[in-house]
Parts: C-alpha cells; sequence; structure tokens
C-alpha cells in the first residue's frame, strides 16, 4: 500500500528546492509584472477635434479614485504607430501628472502626464479630449479604461457614438502573462 507523502516530512534537499523555485518563479513575475509601466494602451483616429473620455462608477465606485493618462499626439492610428510610442507612454506616465478634475481639458502631447481624479459624488466623471490639429492620439493609462464603463463606453465623439481603437497594447498574447511552469515543476518533482 503506498502512503501518501507528507510534506512535513520533505528532506531538507527539497525544502531548498522548492523554496528556490518559489523565489524564480516570484522574481519571474515581477519582472514581467514591472516591464509595463501602464495597464492599457489605444490608438484612435481622430478626424474631430472634441472627444469625451468617460469614467463611471461600476456597482456604486470608480475602479480607483484616480487614473494617470498619457495622451500623445500620433502620425497615424496603425500598431506600428502605438508601438513606436511606447517608450514615451512609459516616460511620460512616470514624470509628474497633472491633476485633472471632470470637466477639464486633456490635450495630446508629447512628455505630459495626466492625473484623472474623479468626482466621488458623481457616477461618472466626463473630460474633454482637445484633438485639434493631430491625426490620430495615443493613450497609455494607469488601468484597462472598460474598468470604469458601467453603462457607456469611455471614449465618444460629439455625436455620443463609441469611438473604438485601432489597435491597443498589451497584444493579446501578451495581457496574461505566460510562466512555462511545466518543465521547472517537473525538473523539482524530479530532484525530490
Amino acid at each position: 500500500r503506498s502512503q501518501s507523502p507528507d510534506l512535513r516530512n520533505i528532506s531538507r534537499n527539497a525544502q531548498m528546492h522548492l523554496s528556490a523555485l518559489f523565489v524564480s518563479c516570484s522574481a519571474a513575475v515581477v519582472v514581467s509584472a514591472g516591464a509595463l509601466e501602464y495597464e492599457w494602451a489605444g490608438i484612435f483616429a481622430v478626424s474631430d477635434t472634441v472627444y469625451i473620455w468617460t469614467a463611471q462608477k461600476v456597482e456604486g465606485a470608480y475602479a480607483d479614485a484616480t487614473m494617470k493618462m498619457a495622451v500623445l499626439p500620433a502620425t497615424d492610428a496603425t500598431a506600428d504607430a502605438l508601438e513606436s510610442l511606447e517608450e514615451a507612454g512609459k516616460r511620460s506616465l512616470g514624470s509628474n501628472c497633472t491633476p485633472v478634475v471632470p470637466g477639464r481639458v486633456i490635450t495630446p502631447m508629447t512628455d505630459a502626464c495626466y492625473q484623472l481624479v474623479f468626482d466621488q459624488d458623481l457616477w461618472q466623471s466626463l473630460y474633454t479630449i482637445n484633438a485639434s490639429g493631430v491625426p490620430a492620439a495615443a493613450f497609455f493609462t494607469e488601468h484597462v479604461p472598460t474598468e470604469f464603463e458601467n453603462t457607456d463606453h469611455y471614449l465618444k465623439d460629439r455625436a455620443g457614438e463609441d469611438v473604438e481603437p485601432l489597435a491597443e497594447l498589451p497584444k493579446a498574447d501578451e495581457k496574461h502573462g505566460s510562466v512555462e511552469w511545466g518543465p521547472s515543476l517537473a525538473q523539482l518533482l524530479s530532484s525530490i
């Protein structure tokens, strides 16, 4: 009859291997998570001059009280253009952010960071995006904007129509970091 392993009695060698695996896996997760200074980025064609950014309470509360945002001017609304602005977006979000309360204007600018401050007394906070003079705008945000959607899309044109990004970061295959757990666990288990 086989006995089930008692984890309290595993060898010191196995404990060291488990500790090493835990530390290396934790480090890999931290490195992966720390690689992006933004949670979401999207690029939009902006043929009009004015757009509305919307953040709403979901189930009675905003996902967070504030959100950092960089809005960069772009020459076109393509995946390549968005990727070429990624470092500038990270740099902008890492700079001192200007607090912006609802009703204020956000203008696409290089090396600028805005910190949206949501009005906790209102069910939604609206911000004007001044897109005059730019054919496209790339948004890099601290949170995924859909976290702040209850009944309305986060970006709308003057007519109230939803405006969708033409490209986003991280790409679908990068959104959920993948770790090759199988080989690491197999190696650990074979050494126990």
